[in-house]
């Protein structure tokens, strides 16, 4: 597929097809924020949606302020600078699509459908957009947890058409919304600056100059609620930040300050909006500390839990905090860490077994899946955090430290994991030169093969020091997928310089490994002739966790620098 730009072709011949969403926030970033697509191919579209936050973009060299509801459409090949300059909350989507021309006989990668190289596109309603993207979102990142991969991938794109379709609506009425509908959002920006006056829906329908039964439908559409019910919740909610920030201060003072008449009226909708007083959710507050956890969910959990539930790839990471949860799926995994921990967390079944996890009576649930449903089914017995065990180990453990108030802790820890590891990468340079790439496989569920890649053993082995991923498997890795899988036809594509071959426990699935090294096609690849081919049992090495990584480095260094036992010392694990 080429790229082009003859003639303008119409809507109706071009195609739009998803490639990658991710959702960006804070939690991730440092309060000044400078982001830089790394765009890879000369076709690649990218859509940024502003949830949240505000701070200064620079696009094609002009600075254009951005806050919470703006969208950009930037053309292939161009960059954006996002500086994230406010004190609010950062939250966005950025999405990459390609356009594709099919007025040719052979279809054709388009890059002149924006005459710009960015443009700015205005979406109402937003609140119906965002709930798209998250669904878009989950999708996604469900789509590589299941052996029906290609039929999520479908459903992605499924989705990105029906939201994509609401893009192409709002650039083609030249991004001017009916003046009705920008009204009444005037109206609601005005609440938000001045939510402590005395509000009726007979007056905002006048200021915006809309009559009251209209008025309040737009309104609805907008925001997900009627008029009044929603100054209530925006009320509330400022309530909530001078009860945690002046604990001491009377109730009266803060119920008129947000706009409330008296005290008791004010506690009333305190109580039904948050099920607590606002004295004892002042209480409840001290005690507890807001975060947001993976997917966007703002929890409340103790500041001290003694009671944790884990449920995920990466148990190791709480370990080396010093946090034994009293539950966890992961029991073969832990004793062979320790049978001594294995003693003290009870099995929990995978997939969780909910019931299990009620005996235990947790005081918060770490998660480590994006299965809504699931998750619902969990926050109901205890405060559930989601948590993602692909991200990169810093990441992983400076999260689970501000959480858990160990920071201290995650970040002595860190620092001797990166002194080892730089001194083991320092040691193997004498045999592995610059640009030397490496793949991990393995073989799982029967006879199924994949390519290793920003978890377990491919997570660490590929280090600006150490391998480098082989170029097919580059996309994958900026897409933060955990593996991909492939067809025995394509190892020559995905396999580098060095091979580590990882044996699953499962019998089929070893059966089938030990095929596949036999076989014609194996033994023509550039590692095996080379003979930098290591066999190593997936349990532990497939593991990325915290404790096991640490544990690995020096077995690690021993196998490569002693080729011909490498097979003894990846047993002794």
């Amino acid at each position: 597929m080429q790229l082009i730009s003859t003639t303008k072709p119409t809507l109706d011949q071009l195609s739009f097809h998803i490639r990658s969403i991710d959702h960006i926030s804070d939690s991730f970033v440092s309060p000044q924020w400078e982001w830089i697509p790394t765009l890879q191919q000369e076709e690649e579209y990218v859509w940024i949606y502003v949830i949240q936050g505000q701070g200064t973009a620079i696009i094609q060299s002009q600075s254009v302020p951005w806050s919470s509801g703006k969208s950009w459409i930037i053309r292939p090949g161009r960059e954006i600078h996002f500086n994230h300059t406010g004190i609010e909350h950062m939250e966005l989507y950025v999405v990459t699509f390609d356009v594709i021309n099919h007025t040719q006989r052979v279809p054709e990668y388009y890059d002149q459908w924006l005459e710009d190289g960015a443009e700015e596109i205005i979406i109402y309603p937003p609140l119906r957009l965002q709930q798209q993207l998250d669904d878009l979102y989950q999708h996604y990142l469900q789509k590589d947890f299941t052996s029906l991969e290609q039929l999520y991938a479908y459903d992605c794109q499924l989705l990105f058409q029906q939201i994509f379709r609401t893009v192409l609506e709002a650039r083609l009425s030249s991004n001017r919304w009916s003046d009705v509908t920008q009204a009444v959002q005037s109206t609601i920006n005005m609440i938000h600056l001045h939510y402590a006056e005395e509000w009726t829906v007979n007056r905002l329908a006048l200021l915006s100059d809309v009559p009251i039964w209209q008025y309040s439908t737009i309104f609805q559409t907008l925001t997900g609620f009627k008029p009044l019910e929603y100054l209530t919740q925006l009320r509330v909610e400022k309530a909530k930040q001078l009860l945690l920030t002046f604990p001491k201060r009377l109730l009266r003072e803060i119920a008129l300050e947000v706009g409330f008449k008296d005290e008791y009226y004010f506690s009333r909708q305190f109580r039904k909006l948050e099920g607590l007083t606002p004295k004892q959710y002042t209480r409840h507050a001290v005690q507890h500390v807001m975060v947001r956890d993976w997917t966007g969910h703002q929890v409340q959990i103790p500041l001290a839990p003694q009671r944790i539930i884990y449920y995920g790839d990466t148990l190791g990471d709480l370990l080396v905090l010093g946090i034994i949860p009293v539950g966890s799926n992961l029991s073969d995994h832990i004793q062979m860490i320790s049978p001594s921990i294995d003693e003290q967390i009870v099995e929990i079944g995978f997939p969780v077994d909910i019931e299990k996890v009620k005996t235990l009576s947790p005081d918060v649930i770490i998660f480590s899946h994006t299965d809504e449903n699931k998750y619902d089914q969990l926050s109901a017995i205890a405060p559930t955090l989601t948590f993602n065990s692909w991200d990169r180990l810093d990441h992983r453990l400076q999260l689970l430290g501000q959480w858990f108030n160990r920071s201290k802790e995650a970040d002595k820890w860190l620092s001797s994991y990166h002194r080892e590891v730089t001194q083991m990468w320092s040691e193997l340079q004498a045999i592995i030169a610059t640009g030397t790439t490496a793949s991990v496989l393995t073989i799982e569920q029967g006879t199924r093969l994949f390519v290793m890649g920003n978890i377990g053993l491919s997570s660490w082995i590929c280090h600006h020091q150490g391998f480098e991923y082989v170029p097919a498997m580059r996309r994958v890795i900026e897409a933060q997928r955990g593996y991909k899988e492939i067809e025995p036809g394509h190892l020559a594509e995905y396999t580098g310089d060095y091979i580590f071959m990882l044996l699953s426990a499962e019998p089929q699935a070893r059966e089938e490994a030990y095929r596949v090294m036999n076989s014609p096609l194996w033994q023509n690849l550039k590692a095996v002739r080379n003979q930098n081919v290591y066999v190593l049992e997936a349990n532990p090495w497939n593991y990325g966790d915290a404790y096991t990584q640490k544990k690995l480095i020096n077995q690690f260094k021993k196998m490569l620098l002693n080729a011909d036992s490498f097979q003894q010392i990846a047993n002794t694990t």
